[in-house]
């Protein structure tokens, strides 16, 4: 845009001295060939951020134990309203296309787009999360991420998704490595830190992350988020069952049990029990 502006200044000011772009009257903004090509770059930029994004909630899952703090659901809701915009944007020109309309009759496109900005601002600004992941991603390759900053410097990479039937390792290396991980994280309680992430747990296993975290989908079928949260769940049903909610208070036992926030709290009790803590207390604690 700065680009074009610029040759527009160039050839109206310095090279023809009279208005060439601007003979109508109108800004070139509003010409069909522009407004196609910003609605083309929109749509693109929409696809390639939202797979972006559902690399991310893919990866995050598998890499750290406090996944629901950095999920950044804020972004969801923001593509969903440019999304909104774009269909506006598109429809706004179809319609320019049959029925001749002025800057004054299209207020409105303006007006949402003026919301969506406002959007945009104050979620982010609200939402002030840093993720401590360091990774990179091909859009083209939705299977892998390379994680950064990891011991070998050599930038390793880590599956994405869960291991597919053909990548399966032997049953009892399985085995092996899942007695080793249950022992770890009942003799050491690793679960109770709030900020364990796969590259802690592989250290600890004198192991790498994408290994860890390929044995760690076969041989329990989930991520490390959910398996660290249940683990965090089954240790705050054990307070619970002491009655320990009579000197403490529930967010006290939550973080004591390794979780960040209540509501991260909360969201995995009710995914994991299918009860709030207080159902839980009333239904099963005598």
């Amino acid at each position: 845009y700065i680009l074009y502006s610029l040759v527009m200044v160039v050839t109206d000011k310095l090279i023809l001295h009279r208005y060439y772009f601007l003979a109508n009257g109108e800004d070139p903004d509003f010409d069909n060939w522009y407004q196609l090509a910003g609605s083309i770059s929109m749509l693109i930029y929409f696809f390639a951020a939202m797979r972006y994004y559902r690399m991310y909630r893919r990866l995050i899952v598998q890499v750290v134990s406090y996944a629901d703090r950095v999920l950044f659901r804020w972004i969801g809701s923001f593509l969903l309203l440019f999304l909104l915009l774009l269909l506006t944007r598109t429809g706004f020109f179809v319609v320019s296309l049959i029925v001749k309309t002025d800057y004054w009759s299209s207020w409105w496109q303006f007006l949402l787009f003026a919301v969506v900005m406002y959007f945009i601002a104050i979620a982010g600004y609200s939402n002030a999360v840093v993720s401590t992941v360091a990774f990179r991603v091909n859009l083209l390759d939705s299977s892998t991420a390379v994680l950064l900053d990891q011991p070998s410097d050599s930038g390793e990479r880590i599956t994405i998704v869960p291991a597919k039937q053909a990548d399966l390792q032997p049953a009892a290396e399985m085995e092996r490595f899942r007695e080793q991980l249950i022992e770890l994280l009942h003799q050491e309680a690793l679960f109770t830190n709030p900020d364990l992430t796969l590259a802690d747990l592989a250290k600890r296993m004198t192991s790498n992350p994408s290994r860890v975290s390929r044995l760690l989908n076969q041989a329990f079928g989930v991520n490390f988020n959910d398996l660290i949260n249940r683990y965090r769940i089954e240790a705050v049903k054990a307070r619970l069952q002491s009655k320990a909610y009579e000197e403490e208070t529930l967010l006290g036992i939550a973080i004591d049990c390794g979780f960040n926030s209540k509501a991260t709290f909360n969201r995995a009790f009710k995914k994991f029990t299918g009860t709030t803590p207080r159902e839980y207390i009333a239904r099963n604690v005598q």
